[in-house]
């Protein structure tokens, strides 16, 4: 879902530097008035994708660190701390 969130905004940033383009190319305002609005909406929609994503990874990360340490061969105490982080990321 998020992946197709990103697809749609980089193709609708596509579609409004095409239009841009033309009203250069033309000089046709109507191309230039579509190009300024569907510029900042496909930059909002790909933020919200990339937020959107960013928070998913961050959470895939805190559920599974202690999974990932004890495959890695790193000794996981009760709590994944910095020492268990730094071991893990030394090893990646």
């Amino acid at each position: 879902m998020v992946r197709e969130g990103f697809a749609a905004s980089a193709r609708l940033t596509a579609w409004a530097w095409g239009y841009a383009a033309i009203a250069v190319g033309t000089g046709w305002w109507s191309a230039a008035v579509l190009a300024a609005v569907l510029l900042p909406v496909a930059g909002r929609q790909g933020r919200e994708a990339v937020d959107t994503l960013a928070t998913l990874a961050e959470s895939a990360v805190d559920l599974h660190a202690r999974d990932v340490a004890e495959r890695l061969g790193v000794a996981c105490p009760d709590a994944f701390g910095p020492t268990t982080a730094a071991a893990v990321n030394t090893i990646l």
